[in-house]
Formats: structure tokens, C-alpha cells, sequence
């Protein structure tokens, strides 16, 4: 690797943006459904507040959801920084990788769209587009993560989409 850090990029964008689009759209549809509710029952100052609240939260939230449309997977020379936006992240040192092998989903262990921890294998999976190749990365020991915003997992395996899998391959077990 060269440089102080290496930024390989989580694979295709399209999926996941239809999911924040629609999301926005439930959103802005939520808040106006909200807005006649509030705007037939009280009075003008409180259907503003509930506006003006009800808009910041529906705001927050999407970008928030949007957010992992411009994550990438970031290689130090001491340890991967693996993101998905806002909503997950986990600092991987390079000593605890024991193994980086493509994945191949099949239909029981399928890979898809969005964040997951699976309990049973202790795995993290940060998938932008289940379209784009997979890495799985198997961890000598298991190391603290966040997924869901704010829920703490142990995960002793990361399955990650990428742009340049070999290059990510590559960069995570150094000759």
C-alpha cells in the first residue's frame, strides 16, 4: 500500500439510492399526512412547531439512511476502517485478519442490501449492492462494532461489498 491511506469504494450506488428515494418519499408523505392531522385540530403556532419538528427528524433521518452512499472502505497501514454511512462502523486491525475470500451468497446464506449482524456466526455484513463482489473477512479474534447507529456487537467476521476486490484483498493481507 501506498500513501497513509487507501479508499476503495463499496460497490454500485444504484440500489441503495432507490432505497433512500423511497424512504424519502414515505417520509415527506408521512409529514404532510401529520401536517392536515395536526392543522384540523389545533391552532396555527402548534401545527408550525409539529412542522418544523416532524420536517428536522424526516431530514435527519434520510441523510442519515443516505449516508452510506458516499462510504468507502478506508485501509491504513495498521487497520481497516469499514463504514456503512452513519448507521454502522467497525476498526478491523490488520493483525486480527486471518483470512479474505470472495463470498458467493446462495439461497440459505443470502447477501442483501442494507446492514445486518448475524448472532450465530458473529458476522457483520456492510452491503451497499448485493450486485457488486463480496469480500468475507475472517478475524482471529473478535472485535467491538456498531451496527444499527448505536447497537454494540462482537463480530469475529465482516462480509463487505467492494468495488476492487482484489485490490482490497490485496491491501488487507500485505506479503
Amino acid at each position: 500500500m501506498t500513501g497513509k491511506q487507501l479508499r476503495i469504494g463499496m460497490g454500485r450506488r444504484g440500489g441503495w439510492l432507490a432505497l433512500v428515494v423511497g424512504i424519502a418519499a414515505f417520509g415527506l408523505l408521512e409529514a404532510v399526512v401529520l401536517h392536515l392531522i395536526v392543522k384540523a385540530v389545533a391552532p396555527q403556532p402548534i401545527v408550525l412547531l409539529v412542522d418544523v419538528v416532524v420536517g428536522a427528524l424526516t431530514a435527519l433521518f434520510v441523510i442519515a439512511v443516505a449516508s452510506p452512499s458516499w462510504s468507502v472502505h478506508r485501509v491504513t497501514r495498521d487497520a481497516l476502517r469499514a463504514r456503512f454511512g452513519w448507521l454502522a462502523a467497525a476498526n478491523v486491525p490488520l493483525a486480527v485478519i486471518a483470512s479474505v475470500t470472495p463470498y458467493q451468497p446462495s439461497l440459505r446464506r443470502p447477501a442483501q442490501l442494507g446492514l445486518d449482524f448475524d448472532e450465530d456466526t458473529a458476522m457483520l455484513s456492510l452491503i451497499r449492492s448485493p450486485s457488486s463482489p463480496l469480500l468475507r473477512v475472517d478475524l482471529t479474534t473478535a472485535i467491538a462494532a456498531r451496527t444499527q447507529l448505536l447497537r454494540r456487537v462482537s463480530a469475529r467476521a465482516l462480509l463487505l461489498s467492494t468495488d476492487d476486490p482484489e485490490r482490497l484483498r490485496a491491501a488487507l493481507l500485505p506479503e
